[in-house]
């Protein structure tokens, strides 16, 4: 120890701002808004696209290794580093996870690991979804949950839940950051904002009676559950069927009128659509 311990080269001239430490891995901030991680990488943790570890061997640190590739739609302000798995805070007030996601706590609606395989990093790897108007002011990192403080001070974590972790009143695992968006008339001109949506549920409200389904809904390719009944919908746009991901659609109690154009697409739609045939998922069309 001492003089006789090393210091760790993360590059030449380069200072490091802020360092966070996992199970067998660190990450640091560095004073050129990048950041870089080494140790352990079998789960795509160190956000290199690869499982290779870094720092066990020689000509791997320094220049040799590699800035982690955050995307062009934002600058690194923070790094937090969990077990297994990696946030990163951004002057956007957005945020970006990578790494094992068996719980979900990557906050992406799925169980699926990220930064382990080639195209999955850069702008190909999401920002979390935390709902309409939740920016982020601070994040906490745990072994398999992550949780974020907003702006607003209000706190929302995802991920393993097993001990109730998550602080939601039950031992459920989270998946997502955000489950429902509520949208009222004058709310709908805020869907045009919404194309960074990959998990919520649009819910445009209950006796809201709007006359048609948005436009801009269709553009939300990402979109899982889309909840419209008790309006006033008269016509199913085409377009509706560029929601690939769409699993739970609720249009009950709309005057909806039944047109040879509709029963020429919609009934193909519904029929061809994957997500029938598991059980397990629900997608309802209902008509008055």
């Amino acid at each position: 120890m001492g003089e006789n311990l090393p210091f760790v080269n993360l590059g030449n001239g380069v200072l490091v701002k802020e360092i966070s430490l996992g199970y067998d891995h660190t990450c640091g901030f560095l004073s050129n808004n990048s950041t870089k991680c080494f140790g352990s990488n079998d789960y795509g943790q160190l956000g290199l696209e690869d499982q290779d570890y870094r720092g066990d061997n020689e000509n791997e640190m320094g220049i040799n290794l590699p800035h982690i590739n955050v995307g062009s739609l934002g600058i690194a302000t923070s790094i937090k580093v969990g077990g297994v798995h990696t946030c990163i805070l951004f002057d956007n007030i957005r945020m970006k996870c990578f790494g094992y996601n068996e719980f979900g706590q990557l906050g992406l609606g799925d169980t699926e690991n990220r930064g382990d395989q080639p195209f999955e990093m850069g702008d190909n790897l999401p920002f979390v979804d935390l709902g309409v108007n939740s920016s982020i002011n601070k994040i906490a990192v745990g072994v398999g949950h992550t949780c974020v403080v907003l702006k607003n001070s209000e706190t929302k974590c995802f991920g393993f839940n097993f001990h109730g972790q998550l602080g939601l009143g039950d031992t459920d695992d989270r998946f997502k950051a955000s489950y429902s968006i509520n949208l009222y008339p004058q709310d709908v001109k805020v869907i045009t904002e919404l194309d960074y949506l990959r998990n919520a549920e649009i819910i445009i409200g209950e006796n809201a009676y709007i006359g048609k389904i948005p436009d801009a809904i269709s553009n939300l390719t990402n979109l899982k559950r889309l909840d419209l009944q008790n309006n006033n919908i008269t016509y199913i746009p085409k377009s509706l069927s560029n929601l690939k991901k769409l699993e739970n659609l609720r249009l009950g109690n709309n005057p909806i009128h039944c047109t040879c154009e509709l029963l020429s697409w919609f009934y193909t739609w519904v029929a061809n659509r994957n997500a029938l045939k598991d059980k397990s998922l629900d997608l309802k069309i209902h008509f008055q």
